[in-house]
């Protein structure tokens, strides 16, 4: 009995994430808010998730505002770029979608494919913008880069997330955990192909040496 009421002990530890997990959440949902930030307040909980819950290093509130507030101009830009083109993609798969001919089945293929792509590239842009360091235009080079080359990773991402939606459309009450968890998830995957493009220097700062853990 000691040793369940124990601050160290699994349950209680797994209790600490779960209360991370809703916390990050409701955080991201308030970030989210003005729409343009969608993106600063994904990249914050992700760079909250992998430091506090998986880490153990630092508070999840302190870390996530930190990130949101180095993130928020390049978020807002990038968070634009991608509504617009999801928009654009979106209308134009409306449009073909009243077309009753071959051209348009074809085309109503190329466009869900695109729409897939982006989403595909938009699992790694907001990670990577929480870790890296570098342009807008590299960002997006380099999250395109990932999805493709790590493939099954990809598909892997996009499949939670579509289970993430779909779930949350069916029973609402799951959005005050399920982003969380669905973040917490993905950085299981994200996290051993973010390594791969980081120079471990060993004279990083002590506060740096998370990343590596």
């Amino acid at each position: 009995m000691g040793t369940f009421f124990n601050l160290e002990s699994p349950f209680f530890q797994f209790m600490n994430k779960i209360g991370n997990m809703i916390i990050i959440t409701i955080l991201w949902i308030i970030g989210c808010i003005p729409i343009v930030t969608i993106g600063t307040s994904t990249a914050a909980m992700y760079y909250a998730t992998v430091k506090v819950t998986r880490k153990e290093t630092g508070y999840i509130t302190k870390e996530f505002f930190r990130a949101y507030k180095m993130n928020l101009k390049n978020g807002i830009l990038l968070t634009l770029v991608w509504l617009l083109v999801a928009a654009i993609l979106t209308l134009d798969r409306l449009y073909v979608n009243s077309l009753e001919s071959i051209q348009g089945t074809i085309l109503i293929v190329i466009y869900n494919f695109m729409l897939i792509a982006s989403i595909s590239v938009i699992m790694y842009l907001f990670p990577n913008m929480s870790r890296f360091t570098m342009s807008k235009k590299d960002l997006l080079k380099l999250s395109f880069f990932m999805s493709v080359k790590h493939l099954p990773t990809t598909i892997c991402l996009v499949v939670m997330f579509a289970a993430t939606v779909i779930s949350i459309y069916l029973i609402p009450v799951l959005i005050i955990i399920l982003p969380g968890v669905t973040c917490y998830l993905d950085s299981f995957f994200l996290e051993r192909i973010l390594l791969k493009y980081m120079a471990k220097s060993d004279e990083s700062e002590e506060e740096d040496k998370w990343y590596y853990q």
